[in-house]
């Protein structure tokens, strides 16, 4: 390509004022397209072409080589300024050609080219004895231009850095085109008259290079396309070969294949008969299976239904009972179409015992199976320890089974059982018999089992006894009844070993208190004081033949038609004992009470400084009369569930209860009996007085937690805490709500996974929508009742966050909460606090005598601590089956480190049910400890002088009191300040007296 190198044929390019610029004549364009080299004027070059083709094999020169990078590196910027200005006087030339010249690149290439201004520089070779270097300038349209340098001015060998580089060669693609760029052959031909010249090239030819290129990539994909079809038909020809192959090694004659495929055909038809004959009978009996179980489900659950309704038992208990014991929807249906003939209580006795169908022929039989069987033959003498069965039949986990019990006893037997004769149990305590254990149980297992432990539990009758065996020291002893009481009967009595040997065996007074309640003490003080008499016998006690005094005789109270009604007149079929809710109402209704025993003895008794507690004192004594007097006649008070309310109490005496007209005659010089159907004021209930239009309800304790921490996780701060997570139910701001709370009742609801902002600032709270059919109808009982919601509609939400900002809306909305279900309950009243002062009377805190017992003693103080209610403390003890020492225990450990945290914790386990929490250890802040308590010091000594009839202003003071003995006890001094204490509690108590005798005036 390059025969003739020589300087003489070299192009040397000044920038000067440009010569006047020829035409290229038109031969010359057409002579460039004739000839042997015709095409060239149609194919681009790269570097490997130029290198491959046009240099040959011409060698490199290694040593040519590296002086041409380090002069192309040294002289860099000359040698890529002398470029970019020729491409930029290449591109004027091309301007309105739509054609562009030069790249935007540097650096090395991929065809080991230098890319430098807009051109790829080649390495330099030695041809016929020159050094010489392409350089290639791409074109937009897919052409090239390549100009060929050599130095004329240095040695002929080498390029070194000082050298000037002449292009002494123009190629156009692949045509040389350097006799068109320069036709005279002159040395001195300006920059403008080349790049003229070949702009006029590149326009001249870009339509003919585009459409053979065109044509030429038509032609390759074509090609292409018929190799790799050719491929393709050679594969297949190759899979022929081999298919004829095999046929020609197995081949037969055109009959016998014929003969072959035919029999093959009737096989295939003859199967797919088959097998369409399969499909039929499979699908017939699917239609068959399901039609057979949706007439199973249905009349099982018609079976269930009316064995339900006969029994009385619910849905779920007969359900359950039908699934554990694998009883056949055939049995059911069987057992359900002769329900006429069967006993109800064999029906009872058959889902109680866990029988089949087929026990029902032999009820005793199946009992047999399914209690605990005596003894083949009596062991021989031993001591037993009875136990009765209150809740449930003996059987397999009704009862524990280590240590083994040994004997079982019947309802008509346990009821002769020595002890339980003696004692005087009620038949309730044993109403599915007994069971003897060789040695005591546990108190876990009783609980747990819900046994009744006849040696641990009194009665009024062995309770008589007990104290009877009292008399003796009682007359001998000279103090009054507070000092005998510490001295035998308290904890740790120094005379406790002086004690008849009954009392020991009962594990001491205590332990009776414990076992009774607090009314034991009541009652030892009023038989203390009946015993110091002696003479004569009061008019409404008498003697025995031996001597002893007795409770009370009003057991000869004559009780006629009316007094009482019984039990299963007015008794639902529900499990839990309940009575029908009309039997609280009409002519005659039922005598009942909200308030535990507990509560009718200390409203009566308790006192301060000499004065009732109560605000209605009178009310108070006159109930604690009656119902004495009806328990000494043998009534027993006992709690049965309601609708409406959560729980009440009624006497009861066999299957008969007491009506309010029978209690007129318990009533010591009363006309009618003091009937609580609505708890007094001074109860502490919002229902009885004023507002009580806040409504609420909470998740269980699992649920509230794994709320809060996921709220948390979501990185939303300062959420609700789990212990006050709620649902409002009522929000009923200017009506009085007429029914009670029923804390035991539950409420489904689904979170929808829509979130809101709801309310105003500062009250912009972040809730949780909810979807519940129970939580609307009880809005609309508790709106039957005369609730009036402040809102315009009910809108049942999961509060999450107070004081809430669209940064938290944006956070739960983006992932929201992974629970989709609550489970509430936990129903609670309260007074809207905004009420005006004093439309809600507040309880009275009670502050126990000297003479009463540590249980009363520990509540009051937890109650000053932690703000919570003492029946609310009683009712969580009696849960957590937490004795007085324990009680007072906790009450001590809270008062000796009673941080807020303490405080908190304390109130959450109170809250949730849960048992007593371990407490967070005090820092030691002595310091600020004893001047917080001298605070206190001073502040209740202010208050002891207070004087105000301002409700309010009386209920902030009471809180501060609390702080104050929270100081005093956190500092230690808490007994030498106990007088100021009762002097500024009592300071209150009679404000609020004073302002509650104001308002019934």
């Amino acid at each position: 390509m390059l025969p003739n190198i020589s300087l003489a044929t070299g192009l040397l390019l000044q920038n000067r004022q440009d010569i006047a610029i020829k035409q290229i004549p038109e031969t010359v364009i057409t002579a460039l397209y004739e000839g042997d080299g015709n095409h060239f004027m149609m194919e681009s070059v790269d570097m490997a072409d130029i290198e491959s083709t046009y240099f040959y094999d011409a060698p490199l020169i290694p040593q040519l080589n590296a002086i041409m990078f380090e002069a192309v590196t040294s002289t860099r910027a000359r040698l890529s300024g002398t470029m970019r200005a020729f491409i930029r006087s290449l591109n004027q030339s091309l301007s309105g050609t739509g054609i562009t010249a030069g790249n935007d690149t540097a650096g090395e290439t991929d065809d080991g080219s230098t890319a430098m201004g807009g051109a790829n520089i080649g390495r330099a070779r030695k041809v016929q004895g020159l050094a010489v270097m392409p350089a290639i300038i791409p074109l937009s349209d897919g052409q090239t231009v390549t100009l060929v340098f050599h130095s004329p001015t240095g040695n002929t060998a080498t390029i070194v850095a000082t050298d000037t580089l002449v292009a002494f060669q123009f190629l156009l693609n692949k045509k040389d085109v350097t006799h068109v760029v320069s036709p005279a052959n002159g040395r001195d031909v300006s920059l403008k008259v080349v790049t003229t010249a070949l702009s006029n090239l590149i326009e001249r030819n870009t339509a003919k290079f585009q459409k053979v290129q065109a044509r030429q990539q038509a032609i390759k994909a074509e090609i292409a396309n018929m190799q790799e079809e050719g491929d393709k038909l050679e594969g297949q020809q190759a899979t022929l070969a081999e298919q004829g192959d095999a046929l020609n090694a197995a081949i037969k004659t055109d009959s016998d294949i014929l003969s072959e495929l035919t029999d093959k055909a009737n096989t295939q038809e003859d199967l797919n008969a088959e097998l369409q004959i399969q499909i039929d009978n499979a699908k017939k009996k699917k239609a068959d299976s399901d039609n057979a179980q949706i007439a199973d489900r249905k009349n099982r659950s018609d079976a269930l239904t009316a064995i339900q309704a006969k029994s009385g038992y619910k849905d779920t208990f007969v359900a359950n009972w039908a699934f554990n014991q694998k009883i056949s929807t055939a049995d059911l249906v069987d057992l359900a179409s002769r329900l006429d003939a069967v006993d109800v209580s064999d029906l009872k006795d058959l889902i109680m015992y866990k029988g089949q169908v087929s026990d029902l022929s032999d009820i005793p039989a199946l009992k047999a199976r399914n209690t605990v069987q005596k003894p083949e033959s009596d062991p021989g003498p031993r001591t037993l320890y009875w136990y009765g069965l209150r809740a449930r039949p003996a059987g397999v986990g009704a009862i524990p089974k280590d240590p083994a019990p040994v004997v079982t006893a019947t309802p008509d037997e346990a009821a002769n059982i020595p002890v339980v004769k003696t004692k005087g149990f009620d038949p309730s305590c044993y109403r599915y018999g007994a069971v003897g254990y060789t040695s005591p149980l546990d108190i876990s297992d009783v609980a747990q089992y819900e046994l009744w432990d006849f040696q641990k539990k009194q009665t009024p009758a062995s309770y008589n006894a007990l104290l009877n065996d009292l008399i003796p020291l009682i007359k001998a002893y000279p103090g009054d009844e507070n000092q005998f009481y510490l001295d035998y009967l308290a904890n740790d009595a120094p005379k406790a070993d002086d004690l008849p040997q009954s009392m020991k065996d009962a594990g001491g007074f205590q332990a009776i208190r414990q076992a009774m309640g607090s009314k034991i003490t009541l009652t030892f003080i009023d038989f203390f004081k009946q015993a110091k008499k002696e003479f004569p016998v009061p008019e409404n006690t008498a003697g025995d033949e031996t001597g002893k005094l007795v409770a009370g005789d009003h057991d000869k109270t004559v009780l006629s038609e009316g007094d009482t009604v019984p039990l299963e007149t007015i008794q639902t079929g529900a499990m839990m004992p309940t009575i029908a809710k009309g039997a609280t109402g009409g002519d005659n209704p039922i005598w009942y009470t909200q308030s535990t025993l507990n509560d009718i003895v200390a409203a009566a008794k308790f006192k301060i400084n000499g004065q009732p507690a109560t605000g209605a004192p009178e009310f108070a004594e006159q109930r604690y009369q009656m119902v004495k007097a009806a328990l000494a006649a043998g009534f027993g008070l006992q709690r049965f569930k309601i609708s409406g309310l959560q729980y009440i109490y009624v006497l009861r005496k066999d299957d008969d209860i007491l009506t309010a007209q029978g209690a007129a005659k318990f009533t010591p010089a009363a006309e009618t009996p003091p009937v609580d159907n609505a708890p007094p004021a001074g109860d502490g209930d919002p229902a009885a007085s004023g507002n009580n239009g806040y409504v609420s309800v909470k998740p269980s304790s699992s649920e509230a937690g794994s709320i809060a921490d996921q709220v948390s996780a979501l990185g939303i701060s300062g959420g609700v805490a789990p212990g006050d997570l709620h649902v409002t139910l009522m929000y009923s701001k200017g009506s009085r709500i007429n029914t009670q709370p029923e804390p035991e009742r539950t409420y489904k609801a689904r979170l929808t996974g829509e979130y809101k902002i709801i309310g105003n600032a500062p009250y912009e709270a972040l809730v949780a929508l909810l979807e519940s059919s129970d939580l609307k109808a009880r809005f609309d009982e508790l709106s039957a009742a005369g609730g009036e919601h402040s809102y315009p509609e009910y809108l049942p939400h999961l509060s999450l966050k107070y004081s809430a900002t669209q940064d938290d809306l944006d956070l739960i909305t983006a992932k929201g909460l992974s629970i989709t279900s609550l489970t509430l309950s936990g129903e609670t009243f309260k007074a809207i606090e905004d009420k005006p002062a004093g439309t809600t009377p507040e309880k009275k805190q009670v502050v126990p005598d000297n003479e009463l017992d540590s249980f009363s003693k520990a509540a009051y103080q937890l109650a000053n601590l932690t703000g919570i209610s003492e029946e609310g403390l009683s009712r969580w003890a009696d849960n957590q089956n937490v004795s007085s020492d324990d009680l007072l225990e906790m009450a001590n450990k809270l008062a000796s480190n009673s941080s807020p945290d303490n405080i908190q914790l304390v109130k959450n386990a109170f809250d949730f049910g849960s048992p007593f929490p371990t407490l967070k250890e005090a820092e030691p802040v002595k310091q600020q400890v004893d001047t917080d308590a001298q605070k206190a010091i001073d502040y209740l000594k202010q208050v002891s002088q207070l004087d105000t009839s301002d409700i309010v202003e009386i209920r902030a003071e009471r809180g501060n009191v609390r702080q104050a003995i929270t100081a005093l006890t956190s500092a230690g001094i808490y007994d030498e300040n106990e007088d100021l204490v009762n002097a500024a509690a009592q300071r209150l108590s009679d404000l609020l007296a004073a302002v509650a005798q104001k308002g019934a005036a």
